[in-house]
């Protein structure tokens, strides 16, 4: 719990996961990579979780490459 909150981070990099871990989120990466699989784990535990960080790093990526027909 955090600030009365239970926060969760479904990211693949770790320094995201470190932020978000170092702030009380849990960690809910297993491994996956697929934008298919991180919504599928999201939908699975939205209603255990009060907030959620969700990082997909190809859009991220496609912005800092600025390609914003990607993005």
């Amino acid at each position: 719990m955090f600030f009365g909150l239970n926060p969760a981070c479904i990211a693949l990099y770790p320094m995201y996961r470190g932020v978000a871990m170092f702030c009380r989120n849990e960690s809910l990466y297993r491994g996956y990579n697929r934008f298919c699989d991180k919504t599928s784990v999201l939908s699975n535990v939205w209603n255990d979780h009060d907030y959620f960080f969700f990082h997909y790093k190809h859009t991220d990526s496609a912005g800092e490459d600025s390609d914003f027909d990607v993005k």
